[in-house]
């Protein structure tokens, strides 16, 4: 039991490392005024934008979904706390309509079924612990259906919990 209540408490210790890696702006004490990967993905949007494209952004932190939904103009997303029936609304808009051209997602509730392939980038925020789920994050895009070349790019902060969770 107590081999089981140390593996649980490092587990904790870990996803705690992997949140400031993303997001460290949900910390109280953190000072600073953005991160690289906000700056990254900011910058990759707006060449995308520019080029007439639509990004589906992804982030297992609800924190990071929300802040980007916030910073970034005309962006649009969901979290497992939005009602299913909104999220497909949503869906369907990103789908058939001009706008909204970004949207932003957590991981989790946006997975198996779902077909995003109006978008030909795929960022993804943070990396999971299980590769399948990251796989079926790109998924959404690179499917049956999809007429353009897809671009997933996995934001890996290098020196951090993230170079380790890609190894």
């Amino acid at each position: 039991d107590s081999k089981k209540v140390l593996s649980a408490a490092v587990l904790v210790k870990l996803n705690a490392l992997r949140r400031i890696s993303s997001c460290p702006f949900t910390y109280d004490d953190y000072k600073g005024n953005g991160t690289a990967k906000m700056k990254f993905i900011k910058g990759v949007i707006d060449a995308k934008i520019a080029a007439g494209k639509k990004v589906l952004v992804s982030s297992c932190y609800k924190p990071l979904v929300n802040l980007l939904q916030n910073e970034i103009e005309g962006a649009e997303g969901f979290t497992g706390e939005m009602p299913i029936q909104k999220r497909n609304k949503i869906m369907e808009r990103f789908q058939t309509c001009d706008d909204p051209r970004i949207l932003v997602v957590t991981t989790q509730c946006c997975n198996l079924g779902v077909t995003l392939t109006r978008a030909s980038t795929a960022i993804i925020a943070d990396l999971l612990w299980s590769p399948k789920q990251l796989e079926q994050m790109w998924k959404r895009i690179h499917r049956v259906g999809q007429t353009e070349k897809c671009e997933i790019l996995y934001l890996i902060n290098q020196g951090m919990i993230d170079d380790d969770i890609n190894k």
